[in-house]
């Protein structure tokens, strides 16, 4: 495909809301070690999550937005699509969060939006344009953000073995795959985009484990069982608690082949 406008259509178009799967994957942002590092970087630059503007752009189901949410920030979720909008509202509502909606193109960031948040970050959303368009997302992470905010941006690793691995035998066994195309992400790119769009004090860190990614994408091999729509049965309380918990006490590490070879990517950088 490469062509950000016919991705555009198919992004969400899939998705099935399916809460508990939702909930299990902010679990799993919040105990990533790429989380335990923004956590700490948040505390040293900030000293709380309270009170904090924080935007989401391409945030698809918002799933990193419920953690900051329950943390005490203030979080508006944008996105292109009507249908990942409407999900992601339902989902914080079912939280009792209340986070700001913005319909609108992360290649056209309204006025209104320029320097106006703490922090502005996506998760799984750069890896889909091509081309300009591709150093057009990070300059609208950097427009977005208050002097010296924070940017985050989560992408898919070129040396992400183990992620490339399951994809492609899920196409070898021809089963489903996402359906809008990607390109992962090297290092030396990230810093390029980064660098263009003005950001300082870059860094760039491998951001799983090795054995979570053994796990989501050599055991589970997402795509070779069609899952039935699951059913919460957990509390709502228990599943903020539980996120809350373990956003607040993950100290999980970074060891040096997480860092060169997990599945993603996190890029933290600074505006001036």
């Amino acid at each position: 495909m490469k062509n950000n406008a016919e991705a555009q259509d198919l992004w969400g178009k899939d998705d099935n809301l399916d809460l508990q799967k939702v909930f299990q994957a902010s679990m799993g942002y919040a105990s990533s070690p790429g989380w335990s590092v923004l956590y700490q970087t948040i505390l040293e630059k900030y000293q709380s999550f309270e009170g904090l503007d924080i935007v989401e752009l391409g945030c698809g189901q918002g799933k990193v937005s419920i953690i900051f949410s329950l943390l005490g920030a203030h979080t508006t979720l944008f996105d292109y699509s009507d249908k990942q909008l409407s999900s992601a509202e339902y989902i914080h509502t079912s939280l009792g969060l209340d986070p700001e909606i913005i319909n609108g193109n992360i290649l056209n960031i309204p006025d209104n939006m320029a320097g106006r948040y703490d922090v502005a970050m996506s998760f799984g959303t750069a890896e889909h344009f091509w081309a300009d368009d591709r150093q057009t997302v990070f300059d609208s992470h950097a427009r977005v953000l208050k002097p010296g905010g924070l940017v985050v941006i989560w992408v898919p690793n070129t040396w992400g073995i183990l992620f490339h691995i399951g994809y492609n035998v899920r196409k070898l066994l021809r089963r489903p795959v996402s359906p809008v195309d990607e390109t992962s992400f090297t290092r030396r790119e990230l810093f390029k985009h980064a660098e263009k769009a003005g950001l300082i004090n870059i860094r760039i860190l491998g951001a799983e484990d090795l054995k979570n990614d053994f796990h989501n994408f050599i055991i589970k091999l997402p795509g070779l069982k069609n899952r039935s729509q699951r059913i919460i049965h957990a509390h709502i309380d228990s599943i903020k608690d539980n996120i809350i918990l373990t956003a607040r006490t993950n100290n999980s590490r970074i060891g040096l082949l997480n860092n060169m070879f997990s599945y993603p990517l996190m890029l933290l950088g600074e505006s001036p």
